[in-house]
């Protein structure tokens, strides 16, 4: 029980995080920038 309590998990998997490609970012930034210069809100799904 001690090996918990000092943080120690054995079972515990590290968190996973989504990897975009540079053009997926590109091509949503420009859908942000376009949606902020129309004044209509974007929404990401």
């Amino acid at each position: 029980m001690d090996q918990f309590e000092d943080g120690t998990h054995p079972q515990q998997q590290p968190p996973q995080f989504h990897q975009h490609s540079n053009d997926d970012i590109a091509a949503l930034m420009m859908q942000l920038a376009i949606a902020e210069a129309c004044h209509v809100p974007h929404i990401y799904y």
